[in-house]
């Protein structure tokens, strides 16, 4: 049976079958950009509340992070989730809230990561070069913030949207070599907080400069699956 409507009671359905079959699915939690994924047996639904037995990992994420993502061939898309319980010590989750999410997860289907310090990023656009700031980045895509006085309004950003510019910035590494990169702009959207635009790229990396990118996102994952690690023995401590 796979899922093909977007309601609770269809999806919660599913989840007592899974549990009576004491069946497995896979958690992923999207922490600092990147899909932190594990395996958790489903125990049963209590009031619309489904209950997981989850990894010790992703248990000191959900400290962090109070929304999830469920996969499991038993539904045609990741269905997304709210924590509404936790049980530390039983490594117990309830779910709740539940909704088809599409078939990849925040819309992305390379893995993205944030970085741990601020990175300046120069656009060349047209004749006019703009220093930006890096919001996340991926093989295979960039975002990035730029001030608004650079743009007049949304609807001049709008216009931006499939235009072809050149990126470059230095990745945090062992000699913080430069990379320059053609890219096509995807979206802009002005944050409603901060008012900075923030500017999706598609990217066209060389073999070197994917290499180079290849490497950060890879370092980055593993820096981030450390800290989690952290969380849960300070856990443990506390």
């Amino acid at each position: 049976m796979i899922v093909t409507m977007n309601g609770q009671e269809e999806i919660t359905s599913i989840f007592k079958n899974l549990a009576n079959e004491e069946r497995t699915v896979s958690l992923i939690t999207v922490y600092k950009s990147i899909p932190l994924a594990f395996d958790a047996q489903c125990l049963r639904v209590e009031n619309e509340i489904a209950f997981f037995k989850a990894h010790k990992y992703q248990m000191a994420v959900t400290v962090l992070v109070k929304r999830m993502f469920i996969q499991s061939s038993f539904f045609k898309e990741f269905v997304q989730a709210n924590v509404s319980k936790m049980d530390p010590i039983k490594y117990t989750l309830g779910l709740n809230d539940f909704r088809l999410a599409g078939n990849s997860i925040g819309r992305r289907t390379l893995v993205r990561v944030e970085p741990d310090t601020s990175i300046p990023v120069m656009l060349q656009l047209k004749e006019s070069t703009v220093r930006a700031e890096l919001a996340d980045i991926s093989i295979g895509g960039i975002s990035v913030y730029i001030d608004p006085f650079f743009l007049d309004n949304q609807e001049s950003a709008n216009k931006m949207v499939s235009s072809h510019c050149e990126v470059s910035l230095h990745l945090p590494s062992d000699n913080w070599k430069q990379i320059q990169l053609k890219c096509a702009i995807r979206n802009v959207i002005r944050d409603t907080i901060s008012g900075r635009y923030r500017i999706g790229f598609q990217l066209y990396p060389n073999k070197e400069s994917e290499t180079m990118l290849s490497q950060y996102v890879t370092r980055c994952q593993a820096s981030t699956i450390q800290e989690i690690k952290t969380l849960y023995e300070r856990s443990l401590r506390a």
